[in-house]
Formats: structure tokens, sequence, C-alpha cells
């Protein structure tokens, strides 16, 4: 065998090999699916919204600072501050689309209003934090 031929055997071994553990790396981002919420552990998180999409077509939200998706089939919205009141309001989000398998964003503001515009989906829940909710969405 020539070399060209065993260096090309052990490229075709090792390849697949480190892609699956790349895989698994990836697998462990923040957001619908994870142990992770999509807010700061120090945050002071107040309310929150748990939305759905019943049909999986047509729901769509944006969010300040250009966040927002289409197809969206669960959105999962925190409000609440970072350190306390006087630093501001946060907004963060976690998503799930047709196409993203978890998406997260936020936006801080201190004098302007933070709103969501949703369409289409059911809301699940409306409320003050659950305990425990990054451990609730595995």
């Amino acid at each position: 065998m020539s070399k060209l031929s065993i260096l090309f055997a052990i490229a075709l071994f090792v390849c697949p090999v480190t892609n699956s553990l790349w895989a698994q790396e990836r697998a462990a981002l923040p957001g619908l699916n994870s142990e992770h919420a999509p807010y700061p552990d120090g945050a002071l998180i107040k309310f929150q919204w748990n939305y759905s999409c019943p049909d999986h077509k047509g729901c769509l939200f944006t969010c300040p600072g250009g966040g927002g998706a289409n197809h969206v089939t669960k959105l999962d919205i925190y409000l609440g501050g970072i350190f306390d009141a006087a630093d501001g309001l946060a907004l963060f989000y976690s998503f799930a689309t047709d196409y993203v398998s978890n998406g997260t964003g936020f936006s801080v503001s201190k004098r302007e209003a933070l709103s969501c515009h949703v369409v289409g989906m059911r809301l699940d829940y409306s409320g003050p934090l659950k305990q425990n909710a990054a451990s609730s969405k595995n």
C-alpha cells in the first residue's frame, strides 16, 4: 500500500470521530432544549411568558434589538433586571423554529419600553418566574 492510501484511510476514520465530538459540544448551547436558562445566573427575573404554536405554521415574533423569527414552534420570554431596577429592565427570550432548534436573545433598556410582538401563538403560561425554570426545559 502506498503512503497516500494509508493517509487517506486514516483520514476517513478520524474525521467522523472528531465530527461527533464537536456535535456533542454544540448540543450544550443554551436555549429551549438546554438545562441552561437564556438569562445570566445573577439576573433578577420577575415574570415569564411561555408560548407554543398550535399548528407549527404561521407563528412569529419580534422583540427589541432586531430579535425575532418566523415559523416559531415555541417561545419563552423572561422580564427582569440584570442587577437591580435602577440599572433598567432586561428582556431575555429563547425560541425554537422549524429551522433553529434553540435560539436566544436579549435586550436591556434603561429608559425605553421593552415589548415583543407575538403572532399566532398560544399563551401556555404567564406569571411569576417558575422555580427551576431552566431545569423544566429538559
